[in-house]
């Protein structure tokens, strides 16, 4: 079963938007995408206060992910399939490039899922608990997604 962050899609899709003000105007290119990205929840963190590449603090011990990161991003945007996995202790900086990696995409018409490890394992275990409709609900969910960031992969 969907926890009600993930719910709030299927209310999503069923809002009409009002276009009385625009007196008919045709959406532009840009404001479609941006009806599918709140159709599409990416659940990023650090919406409010955005954790991009603009403002991460890149040190000597942090330049080579930074670098990585931003070339993934470009790589994502050319239509290239890769992986990125990013490894270190607590404080590194790997959620703050996660997120600036989902913004960037976005920027770029790329629809992405930020989830916790945890938490998107616990969903597909309730949904397999419940019944194969809510399991298959949840797989559509996933697949609307080109980008899955996952996030705390291993905690100890």
């Amino acid at each position: 079963m969907l926890n009600n962050f993930d719910s709030k899609l299927e209310t999503a899709k069923s809002i009409v938007y009002c276009t009385c003000r625009d007196e008919g105007k045709l959406l532009t290119e840009d404001e479609k995408f941006d009806l599918k990205v709140f159709n599409y929840p990416h659940n990023l963190p650090y919406i409010t206060d955005k954790k991009t590449f603009d403002n991460y603090k890149v040190t000597k011990e942090t330049e080579t992910a930074y670098n990585v990161a931003k070339k993934y991003c470009e790589r994502i945007v050319k239509g290239e399939q890769v992986v990125l996995l990013m490894i270190g202790t607590v404080g590194t900086g790997k959620t703050h490039l996660m997120s600036a990696i989902g913004h960037e995409l976005l920027k770029n018409k790329i629809l992405v899922r930020y989830d916790m490890t945890s938490q998107m394992l616990d969903r597909f275990r309730e949904s397999i608990s419940n019944n194969d409709e809510d399991l298959s609900e949840l797989l559509s969910m996933y697949r609307k997604y080109n980008v899955l960031m996952l996030d705390d992969i291993v905690v100890e």
